[in-house]
């Protein structure tokens, strides 16, 4: 009986995404409109033959006064004279909303579908069927095109989501009042449904009827183009997240390629980015996304980017990370060694000491050692982090270089720039770690030195 009306598109689309698959328990969700009263009594006659128990949920919004409890009293009437299991939950919506700062419809839905969660698993039901049908496709689908949606806008609603199954989708809200009439079944209206107060409201009522008048057929269209639509998205989420898996991941840290996400096709590399913030805990705008891939092919080594959910893209030259924290900046005080003697700085796990010659420092266990021109010394000697404008003449280079560019052609991480030590007295810098000393403060065979010595703690 179930093609008569052409509910035949219901079952079909049932078995291609095998929504009843494993499923021993249905829960429908019931508000008492056309949609929903279709959706209760199909189930009710294509479940039990195939040994899948049905049960019934309401939830009351509070929203719309003796209208509402009129629904409530209208599902519970029907489902006790067809003896389906119902439950019904409420909820002051609008209370909520204005105490929470969210609209009444957010507020409505989340209400709704926690109720929804909650219940089938106090019940045991293993799928929750809703009601959208293929106009609710069309509407949703117009809606997010308007709003400049990709792929995923596109698609529309998914047939399937976790435990939530929509039989009805491919069916349009013609054939549903059909399969109510033909079963003789009523149905209570919602009065806010004809308003053009809300923005799915007006494209019901106004953009569809005139879409419809040119293209009969567009509701069927439409589903069909969200089909496939969805197909390619979810192959190039595959693709994104085979990718994604091959990411080193260090805690609350992805660690990606800057180079390889600039190289792979921007439907790729934007959805990369999209599940790695999701697989962190955050949803990520297509602005947020850009960001991201822009810092990726940038030629800036060392910049970041906010994002949603506290985490923070950064370059690390070849790698971006997206992480929960900002990355931490570690550094050490400044330090004036002590001439004969050893001053330990923790943070770097070193000490530093003056010396009057190289065997004296080694005697004393230096595994590194700066030699400077006694004259060419300015005042005292300090251990210290590099600062703005800092630089270095090496006499090998025959140019001096601020610390930054050394630091950028050399691939320093930010992170780790400052805990790159510099020795520098009054005058500037004297010498830096990994590079050398600056010619002004060489030391030639015959000039009197000052050692500065290194070794582990």
């Amino acid at each position: 009986m179930t093609d008569k009306c052409g509910l035949k598109k219901a079952v079909e689309l049932i078995d291609k995404y095998r929504m009843l698959d494993g499923a021993k328990k249905v829960l429908c969700a019931v508000s008492g409109g056309a949609d929903s009263m279709c959706l209760l009594v199909f189930l009710s006659e294509i479940l039990p033959e195939r040994g899948i128990e049905l049960a019934a949920a309401h939830f009351n919004h509070k929203l719309r006064g003796d209208e509402s409890d009129r629904d409530e009293r209208f599902v519970r009437d029907f489902c006790q004279s067809r003896g389906i299991e119902l439950a019904v939950g409420s909820a002051d919506v609008a209370l909520y909303a204005k105490e929470n700062g969210l609209s009444v419809e957010e507020s409505a839905r989340d209400a709704r579908y926690e109720f929804l969660e909650t219940t089938a698993s106090e019940l045991g039901a293993q799928r929750i069927a809703t009601a959208h049908n293929s106009d609710d496709q069309l509407e949703t689908i117009l809606m997010n095109l308007a709003r400049g949606s990709g792929t995923r806008g596109l698609a529309g609603i998914p047939p399937v989501r976790d435990r939530f199954i929509r039989p009805l989708l491919a069916v349009s809200r013609e054939e549903i009042i059909d399969f109510l009439a033909s079963r003789g079944v009523s149905h209570v209206e919602d009065s806010t449904n004809e308003l053009d107060d809300a923005t799915r409201n007006e494209v019901r009522h106004k953009v569809v009827p005139a879409l419809k008048n040119i293209f009969p057929y567009i509701s069927d269209n439409a589903f069909r183009a969200s089909t496939l639509v969805r197909a390619d998205a979810e192959y190039l989420d595959r693709v994104a997240l085979e990718k994604l898996a091959g990411c080193p991941r260090e805690n609350d840290e992805i660690v990606l390629n800057a180079e390889v996400l600039s190289a792979v096709p921007a439907p790729v590399s934007s959805r990369l980015v999209m599940l790695a913030a999701k697989s962190l805990g955050a949803g990520l705008s297509e602005a947020h996304v850009e960001s991201v891939l822009k810092l990726a092919g940038s030629d800036q080594p060392s910049a970041s980017v906010s994002l949603p959910g506290g985490l923070r893209a950064y370059r690390n030259y070849s790698e971006l990370r997206i992480s929960s924290d900002a990355p931490s900046v570690r550094t050490f005080p400044d330090t004036e060694p002590e001439p004969g003697r050893w001053t330990e700085i923790k943070e770097l796990g070193l000490a530093f000491g003056l010396f009057d010659t190289p065997d004296e420092a080694k005697i004393n266990g230096a595994f590194n050692i700066f030699l400077f021109k006694k004259e060419a010394v300015c005042g005292r000697i300090h251990v210290r982090p590099r600062k703005t404008g800092d630089s270095l003449k090496l006499s090998a280079r025959g140019c001096r270089k601020t610390l930054k560019k050394l630091f950028i052609e050399k691939k320093i991480p930010l992170s780790e720039r400052e805990l790159v030590y510099v020795a520098a007295d009054d005058s500037g810098v004297l010498c830096v770690e990994g590079f050398g000393t600056d010619v002004r403060a060489a030391c030639g065979k015959l000039d009197e030195a000052v050692v500065l010595a290194v070794k582990n703690i």
